[in-house]
C-alpha cells in the first residue's frame, strides 16, 4: 500500500520546469517520502546529522513540540533536491512579524549544526530550487527566514547566498560564531588548545595526575560502542546530580519526555550503520566520562558527553573531550572533528580546541518587494550604525 502524502492540505505544488516543492510537516514524513528523504541526507553537499531522519524525524515524532516542525521539500523525477527545516516564530529582533525560523524552540533544543540538506549531485540546481521555492511559498513563511548556523566557507552557504543575491533576496547577518574544533593532519600540536592560560594549563595537567592516580592507571579513551547497555549507562550518568532533577532545571533525557527513547534510536541507527561511536573513560561498568559522536563523511559531531560528578573536581569532561578528539582524528577519513559547542555559553571547553569551526547566522526576505526594502533599510541601518560607533572609537 502507498504511503500518504506527508503535504499539509491546502498546500498546492508548484512547479519550474520539473521541479516541485511542498511544505510538509515533519512528523507526518513516512514510507516513500522517509526513503527520498534519507537517501537526500546520504549524499547532501554537506552532512548534517541533525536534520536527518534518525534525529529530526524521531524527535519531531516522539519529542513534545515536534508537531509544530514543519520543511520546505524540493524534488524532481529522480528525488529530492532540498530539504529545508523550519518552525512559525513570532516578532523578534530580526523580522517585525510572524515568519519561518531555522532558530524556533524545538529545533533550537539540539541542532548544533542548521545548513539545509542538499543533492550533492545537482548542487547549484538544488539550491536554485529552493531559492525558487522560498520565493513561491512567501506567504506560508511570512515573507522572511531566519538561517542561523550555517558554516561560514561551507560549500552549501556559499551557494545559498549567491542564489539569494541573484534573485534579489536582501540577507541580513546577524550572528557570528566560532567554536571549537579540530583539523586532523595540521601538523604537531600540544594536547591541550594554544589559547589555555599557562595557569589552566598547569591545573588541567595537575588535575589529570589526580584522576590517573585515583583510577590506579593512565588515563585512557576506549570506543565503547558495542559494550552491552552503553547507552543506558550513558543516560543514567547524564541524570547523575541536578541534571538530573527537573525542579533545579535539570534537562538530561531520562526527565524530558520522550527524549530517553529518542537518543537512544538515535545512537542504535547510527551504530547500525557504524557512524556512532560512544567513548569511555574508566574502568567498564563505571566510567568517570561517556561520549556520544557521529562521525558522517569524515566530519565528526559531537553530539553529547557525560561525567559522574562524584569526580568533578579533576575535569574529567575536559579530559575526555581531549582524549576523544585525538582517537576520532586519527580514524582513516576524519577531515574535522567539530567539538558542536556554543563558545559563549562555554568558554573554557571552547579554549581546550587548537581549532576553531566559523558559523553564521542570517534572515533573508523571501517575500515581494516590500518585504525585501524592509529588510535592505534594516541592514543599511545597521551598516549606519557601525560606522558611527567606529567613529566614535
Amino acid at each position: 500500500m502507498r504511503a500518504r502524502s506527508a503535504t499539509l492540505a491546502g498546500a498546492v505544488e508548484t512547479a519550474g520546469g520539473d521541479v516541485t516543492s511542498r511544505i510538509v510537516r515533519v512528523a507526518d514524513l513516512v514510507g516513500e517520502d522517509l526513503a527520498a528523504w534519507q537517501r537526500l541526507a546520504d549524499s547532501s553537499l554537506e552532512p548534517n546529522p541533525y536534520f536527518e531522519p534518525a534525529v529530526l524525524g524521531a524527535a519531531a515524532r516522539g519529542m513534545g513540540g515536534g508537531r509544530a516542525v514543519m520543511a520546505l521539500v524540493v524534488a524532481d523525477a529522480s528525488g529530492w533536491l532540498a530539504f529545508l527545516p523550519f518552525e512559525m516564530v513570532g516578532r523578534n529582533r530580526l523580522w517585525p512579524t510572524r515568519h519561518a525560523s531555522l532558530d524556533g524552540p524545538f529545533v533550537e533544543r539540539f541542532a548544533a549544526l542548521r545548513a539545509p540538506l542538499v543533492d550533492a549531485a545537482r548542487p547549484r540546481l538544488a539550491v536554485a530550487s529552493l531559492v525558487a521555492a522560498l520565493r513561491a511559498r512567501r506567504r506560508a513563511l511570512g515573507q522572511a527566514v531566519d538561517l542561523p548556523l550555517l558554516r561560514a566557507s561551507g560549500e552549501t552557504t556559499t551557494l545559498l547566498l549567491e542564489a539569494l543575491a541573484r534573485a534579489g533576496m536582501p540577507v541580513r547577518e546577524w550572528d557570528r560564531i566560532s567554536r571549537g574544533a579540530f583539523v586532523p593532519g595540521a601538523g604537531d600540536r600540544d594536547e591541550l588548545g594554544p589559547d589555555l592560560s599557562a595557569s589552566r594549563r598547569k591545573n588541567l595537567r595537575r588535575r589529570r595526575r589526580h584522576l590517573e592516580e585515583e583510577l590506579g592507571g593512565e588515563l585512557r579513551i576506549v570506543d565503547a560502542t558495542a559494550e552491552p547497555g552503553i547507552v543506558e549507562q550513558f543516560l543514567d550518568l547524564e541524570a547523575a546530580g541536578w541534571k538530573g532533577d527537573r525542579a533545579k532545571g535539570g534537562e538530561a533525557r531520562r526527565v524530558v519526555p520522550g527524549a530517553a527513547e529518542w537518543f537512544a534510536g538515535l545512537v542504535e541507527t547510527y551504530r547500525e550503520r557504524g557512524e556512532a561511536h560512544v567513548l569511555r573513560v574508566g574502568p567498564a561498568g563505571a566510567p568517570v566520562y561517556l561520549a556520544v559522536r557521529v562521525r558522517r563523511d569524515g566530519v565528526v559531531f559531537s553530539i553529547s558527553d557525560a561525567y559522574d560528578p562524584a569526580w568533578s573536581p579533576h575535569s574529567p569532561g575536559a579530559w575526555g573531550r581531549l582524549l576523544g578528539m585525538r582517537l576520532l582524528a586519527e580514524m582513516p577519513g576524519t577531515v574535522l572533528v567539530d567539538s558542536c559547542i556554543d563558545p559563549r555559553r562555554y568558554p573554557d571547553e571552547t579554549l581546550l580546541y587548537p581549532d576553531r569551526v566559523d558559523l553564521v547566522s542570517v534572515t533573508c526576505a523571501v517575500g515581494s518587494w516590500p518585504s525585501r526594502a524592509l529588510l535592505s533599510a534594516v541592514v543599511a541601518a545597521g551598516r549606519v550604525r557601525r560606522w558611527v560607533r567606529e567613529r566614535r572609537g
